[in-house]
């Protein structure tokens, strides 16, 4: 899991934020009707990434929509109860910045 939180934050640097929520699908796809929390937390990023593309396309009432579901999955006591806490937590560090950088609130 490091490893494709580590690609998915390269892209989102390069601003390849579309690429980037591809890579996190991967991952997500074959746990996603589990619905527990990595899967949720996963969704979430996914969501964010795509928010980050939305906004670079200036669609940005649709890029604030879909941030909010971002911050729904996302939230800290989700990310708690996972076994990827650690890099789940990083992660949502980096994003919380992507968005404050990208004008996103």
């Amino acid at each position: 899991m490091k490893q494709t939180i580590e690609e998915f934050k390269r892209l989102v640097e390069q601003q390849k934020f579309y690429e980037a929520h591809e890579i996190l699908e991967e991952v997500w796809f074959p746990i996603r009707k589990t619905k527990n929390d990595c899967a949720l937390v996963l969704k979430g990023f996914i969501n964010g990434a795509v928010s980050l593309e939305l906004n670079k396309r200036t669609k940005t009432e649709q890029s604030k929509n879909v941030y909010q579901t971002y911050r729904k999955y996302t939230d800290n006591h989700r990310i708690e109860t996972t076994k990827n806490k650690k890099n789940f937590l990083q992660l949502k560090k980096f994003m919380d910045r992507k968005f404050k950088e990208n004008f996103i609130n």
